[in-house]
Protein backbone atom coordinates (compact mmCIF):
# COMPACT_ATOMS: atom_id res chain seq x y z
CA UNK A 1 0.00 0.00 0.00
CA UNK A 2 2.53 2.38 0.97
CA UNK A 3 4.63 1.94 -2.63
CA UNK A 4 1.81 2.76 -4.99
CA UNK A 5 1.77 5.96 -3.53
CA UNK A 6 5.61 7.02 -2.99
CA UNK A 7 5.59 6.32 -6.89
CA UNK A 8 2.36 8.37 -7.15
CA UNK A 9 3.55 11.17 -5.28
CA UNK A 10 7.07 11.25 -6.99
CA UNK A 11 4.92 11.30 -10.55
CA UNK A 12 2.84 14.06 -9.39
CA UNK A 13 6.14 15.78 -8.66
CA UNK A 14 7.71 15.22 -11.73
CA UNK A 15 4.96 16.38 -13.70
CA UNK A 16 4.99 19.44 -11.70
CA UNK A 17 8.58 20.18 -12.36
CA UNK A 18 8.75 19.50 -16.01
CA UNK A 19 5.66 21.93 -16.28
CA UNK A 20 7.15 24.89 -14.29
CA UNK A 21 10.59 24.86 -16.00
CA UNK A 22 8.74 24.90 -19.76
CA UNK A 23 8.67 28.55 -21.38
CA UNK A 24 5.03 29.65 -21.86
CA UNK A 25 5.48 32.10 -24.99
CA UNK A 26 1.19 32.45 -25.20
CA UNK A 27 1.39 36.08 -24.01
CA UNK A 28 5.12 37.06 -25.76
CA UNK A 29 3.84 35.29 -28.89
CA UNK A 30 0.47 38.11 -29.54
CA UNK A 31 1.27 40.57 -31.96
CA UNK A 32 2.40 40.76 -35.55
CA UNK A 33 5.67 38.92 -37.09
CA UNK A 34 7.65 39.51 -40.46
CA UNK A 35 9.90 36.55 -41.53
CA UNK A 36 13.37 38.21 -41.81
CA UNK A 37 15.66 35.47 -41.98
CA UNK A 38 15.73 31.19 -43.18
CA UNK A 39 18.57 29.02 -42.51
CA UNK A 40 18.86 29.76 -39.09
CA UNK A 41 20.69 28.45 -35.69
CA UNK A 42 18.99 28.37 -32.31
CA UNK A 43 20.51 32.01 -31.75
CA UNK A 44 18.89 33.64 -34.56
CA UNK A 45 21.68 33.68 -36.68
CA UNK A 46 20.80 33.02 -40.58
CA UNK A 47 22.45 31.99 -44.27
CA UNK A 48 19.62 34.29 -45.83
CA UNK A 49 18.25 37.27 -44.87
CA UNK A 50 14.58 38.17 -46.15
CA UNK A 51 13.75 41.41 -47.48
CA UNK A 52 10.46 41.83 -45.73
CA UNK A 53 6.91 43.12 -47.35
CA UNK A 54 3.64 42.90 -45.79
CA UNK A 55 3.36 39.01 -47.83
CA UNK A 56 5.66 38.07 -45.10
CA UNK A 57 3.64 39.33 -42.04
CA UNK A 58 2.10 36.79 -39.81
CA UNK A 59 -0.13 37.72 -36.57
CA UNK A 60 -1.46 36.40 -33.71
CA UNK A 61 -4.17 37.56 -31.61
CA UNK A 62 -4.64 37.25 -28.24
CA UNK A 63 -7.98 35.64 -29.00
CA UNK A 64 -6.32 32.78 -30.87
CA UNK A 65 -6.61 33.53 -34.46
CA UNK A 66 -3.49 32.93 -36.54
CA UNK A 67 -3.71 35.61 -39.58
CA UNK A 68 -1.81 35.58 -42.90
CA UNK A 69 -2.14 36.51 -46.56
CA UNK A 70 -2.91 32.93 -46.96
CA UNK A 71 -4.76 31.64 -44.19
CA UNK A 72 -7.37 33.07 -41.00
CA UNK A 73 -7.69 30.34 -38.64
CA UNK A 74 -7.71 29.18 -35.03
CA UNK A 75 -4.26 28.58 -33.10
CA UNK A 76 -2.99 27.34 -29.89
CA UNK A 77 0.17 27.43 -28.05
CA UNK A 78 1.14 23.86 -26.54
CA UNK A 79 4.60 24.13 -24.61
CA UNK A 80 6.62 25.55 -27.24
CA UNK A 81 4.71 24.24 -30.04
CA UNK A 82 2.08 26.42 -32.24
CA UNK A 83 -0.70 24.28 -33.61
CA UNK A 84 -2.69 25.27 -35.85
CA UNK A 85 -6.54 24.69 -36.51
CA UNK A 86 -7.16 21.65 -39.00
CA UNK A 87 -10.77 21.81 -40.78
CA UNK A 88 -12.11 19.46 -37.84
CA UNK A 89 -10.66 22.09 -35.36
CA UNK A 90 -8.88 20.11 -32.71
CA UNK A 91 -5.87 22.19 -33.43
CA UNK A 92 -3.86 19.48 -34.66
CA UNK A 93 -1.75 20.38 -37.41
CA UNK A 94 1.83 21.51 -35.96
CA UNK A 95 2.97 24.85 -37.29
CA UNK A 96 5.90 25.36 -35.86
CA UNK A 97 8.24 24.90 -32.93
CA UNK A 98 9.56 28.79 -30.78
CA UNK A 99 12.99 28.40 -30.41
CA UNK A 100 13.51 31.72 -28.35
CA UNK A 101 11.39 34.92 -28.07
CA UNK A 102 13.91 37.82 -26.81
CA UNK A 103 14.19 41.53 -27.68
CA UNK A 104 11.61 41.50 -30.40
CA UNK A 105 12.95 38.08 -32.30
CA UNK A 106 11.30 35.16 -32.78
CA UNK A 107 13.07 32.01 -33.93
CA UNK A 108 10.83 29.60 -34.86
CA UNK A 109 11.55 25.93 -36.09
CA UNK A 110 9.62 24.60 -39.10
CA UNK A 111 9.65 21.23 -41.08
CA UNK A 112 11.22 23.36 -43.57
CA UNK A 113 13.92 24.76 -41.18
CA UNK A 114 14.56 27.67 -38.56
CA UNK A 115 13.33 30.63 -38.95
CA UNK A 116 13.57 34.17 -37.74
CA UNK A 117 11.04 36.88 -36.97
CA UNK A 118 11.30 40.38 -36.02
CA UNK A 119 8.27 42.05 -34.09
CA UNK A 120 6.80 44.89 -36.23
CA UNK A 121 5.94 47.86 -34.32
CA UNK A 122 9.19 46.87 -31.94
CA UNK A 123 9.81 44.83 -28.80
CA UNK A 124 7.08 43.73 -26.17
Amino acid sequence: MRTPAVISIICTAALFLSACSREDYRSSLVGTWEWTGDSCDTGGNCKKEIITDDGNRETFTAGGLYLSRHARIGYVVAGSEIRLATDTDKFNTVYGEILSIKNGIMVLKKDSGTRRYSRVGGTK
